[in-house]
């Protein structure tokens, strides 16, 4: 296989405005991230290596009331902070995703009183104050970039959906269910998350396909399963349901019990000839065409691809079954009663 050739990508700098709205009972008008504060902050990450990809620096930051509130208790304010970023041009830099969790610790930082308090329920929907990238440094020539390796080949973005741990002291509690109640509704997870403990497990992965429409459409969702004999991580897709599967298909389910029928003298021989979990499979199978859903199949369970495939419509009908997916190949359950060997 040829080595993927890489390409370079000019990127600028700007300076961008992120903003968010919180609430405070305290008056926080006013109050700022200093250059100095965020040039030693800037420092620190840079040399920790934990600023965001895209983020050079942190240039500043404030806090302002909003107008008409007096001096009533639970006001609303405005969070502004502007950041260094890299970006292809202008319209890049005000696309910039927010970096959450960085955002959120530097709004900590100007709130946070001199006890170490924090009065402040922040809603986490930053975004980017509109007109607010300023062209500020020069060009980095960044190999950041590969072409497919083939023409069959693309670009991906893989969103990791990790486990973070957050320890929550639930002083008092009638059960452990409410306890987790409680614990659920004395946190802010987005702010919390930046002091969590990795828990070593990915439950997740969210794939589009880069140069994809606005919808997403090839998008999908994974989750990790465990392939019996080497005990290693495969994925597979979180959801079986396809655009062709997403309705009710009254008319599909009727065709499909009428080919299921003419293939064979009676029911029962499936069952006398592969069993009665394939029978009772096909059945399933038959409501979830029905219902515009998919059953789960496990390869050795059940010879429901072998039935399906002498039907006319066998490839309509594998659509409403996981047998095709790739992850089946190479993954089997490790309750199977009978695994391949």
């Amino acid at each position: 296989m040829n080595a993927a050739k890489l390409s370079k990508v000019e990127h600028r700098e700007f300076e961008i405005q992120f903003e968010d709205v919180g609430f405070t009972t305290s008056d926080l008008s006013g109050r700022v991230l200093s250059e100095s504060e965020a040039a030693g902050f800037t420092e620190t990450a840079t040399k920790e290596k934990t600023l965001p990809a895209g983020v050079v620096a942190i240039v500043g930051g404030y806090i302002t009331d909003d107008d008409g509130q007096g001096d009533k208790i639970g006001k609303k304010v405005f969070l502004c902070i502007k950041l260094r970023v890299l970006a292809v041009d202008e319209d890049a830099a005000e696309a910039f995703t927010p970096p959450r969790a960085l955002l959120a610790t530097l709004a900590d930082m100007m709130v946070r009183d001199g006890e170490g308090n924090i009065d402040l329920d922040l809603e986490g929907n930053w975004e980017v104050s509109e007109g607010s990238a300023e062209l500020v440094g020069s060009v980095h020539d960044d190999v950041d970039s590969k072409e497919p390796e083939s023409a069959a080949d693309k670009a991906y973005r893989v969103h990791l959906y990790a486990v973070v741990r957050v320890p929550v002291e639930v002083p008092s509690a009638s059960s452990q269910l409410n306890a987790i109640e409680k614990a659920e509704a004395s946190v802010d997870l987005c702010r919390e998350f930046t002091r969590g403990e990795y828990a070593d497990e990915v439950v997740g992965a969210l794939v589009d396909e880069v140069g994809d429409s606005d919808e997403y459409l090839n998008s999908r969702n994974y989750v990790p399963t465990t392939q019996f004999d080497a005990g290693t991580e495969c994925w597979k897709v979180e959801s079986q349901r396809t655009e062709a599967q997403r309705h009710a298909d009254c008319d599909g389910a009727k065709l499909f019990f009428i080919e299921l029928l003419a293939s064979v003298e009676t029911l029962d021989g499936i069952a006398d000839e592969h069993g009665i979990r394939t029978l009772t499979d096909l059945m399933y199978l038959q409501q979830a065409i029905l219902n515009g859903e998919a059953i789960e199949v496990w390869p050795g369970e059940t010879a429901v691809a072998k039935v399906l495939q002498t039907l006319p419509s066998a490839d309509r009908w594998l659509k409403y079954t996981d047998l095709s997916d790739e992850w089946k190949q190479h993954c089997e359950r490790a309750d199977n009663p009978s695994p391949r060997v």
